[in-house]
């Protein structure tokens, strides 16, 4: 039986990806923030799934997490690690807090920095080098590469994320340990009800405000008309199984527009295109 570790698998992709997996027959230890998160993987398959409680924020959380995959793991080599933990929270950076965005950071890059130095060992990053070792598979997202209005601090999480990738994919090479990249675009989960229900009210007295209300309606309409969940953990089990994975995995059913025209369009053409498609327009001064 291979073993996998995968984070947050409460819901949305990181749910699809465990399921998928367990329906292969893999052991998947699966991270939560409280126990009952994970009672419906226990309901289904009381013998080959774990949950470990971490919080990301928190490297004494991520610590113990690994002590207790270590734990679990009983001797056996882990196969994989799916770093699928992710937040993302909207603003205007002219306004947004800091704070807020330092904890898109310690969530989707520290934490899954940290989490990954610890479970390494158990990869195979070690010499001499493992006949076969695990396989490290971050999500990314198409936002790591093209940068939207209001989503410009998680944007910069995953721009930093694919850096990270990058420089782990060179320095993992001695162990054979392959790291590779799941960029999806928009997909169907539950953090679109997040984004319906979040309060941008802080906003109200700054010249984005109303504007961002407008965008935080087209772009969950959006979000709930995306893919479906399982049309990522199809691609993350490839991603695990095949013998040479590709370095990046892109998935969004409108490549073209969503993905190659951005980068390949010069930086003004695509400003332009951009700002009109979201009302960012300078204002003419009253005559």
């Amino acid at each position: 039986m291979k073993y996998i570790v995968i984070t947050g698998v409460s819901s949305g992709i990181g749910e699809s990806i465990a399921l998928d997996l367990l329906n292969s027959g893999y052991f998947v230890i699966g991270t939560v923030r409280k126990k009952s998160d994970s009672d419906k993987f226990y309901q289904k398959y009381p013998d080959s799934f774990k949950h470990i409680e971490c919080e990301l924020t928190q490297k004494d959380s991520i610590k113990n997490a690994c002590t207790e995959i270590k734990t679990c793991l009983g001797g056996n080599i882990l196969s994989g690690l799916i770093n699928n933990s992710g937040i993302a929270v909207g603003g205007p950076l002219m306004h947004q807090s800091i704070d807020e965005i330092k904890h898109q950071f310690e969530v989707n890059l520290f934490g899954l920095i940290t989490i990954t130095q610890e479970l390494l060992p158990l990869l195979g990053a070690s010499m001499p080098p493992r006949e076969s070792p695990g396989r490290i598979i971050n999500m990314s997202s198409t936002n790591g590469k093209i940068a939207f209005p209001y989503v410009g601090a998680y944007s910069a999480t995953k721009f930093a994320l694919e850096a990270i990738s990058d420089a782990l994919r060179y320095e993992l090479n001695i162990y054979g340990i392959k790291v590779v990249l799941i960029e999806p675009g928009i997909i169907k989960t539950n953090i679109w009800d997040k984004a319906d229900e979040a309060d941008i009210s802080q906003y109200k007295d700054t010249d984005y405000f109303e504007n961002l209300d407008e965008f935080k309606t087209e772009f969950v309409k959006m979000g709930k008309d995306g893919l479906e969940p399982e049309t990522v953990s199809v691609v993350v089990k490839k991603a695990l199984e095949t013998d040479k994975p590709k370095s990046r995995y892109v998935i969004t059913n409108k490549y073209i527009s969503e993905w190659l025209l951005p980068r390949l369009l010069p930086d003004k053409y695509l400003d332009s295109l951009i700002t009109k498609e979201v009302g960012l327009i300078k204002k003419n001064p009253d005559k």
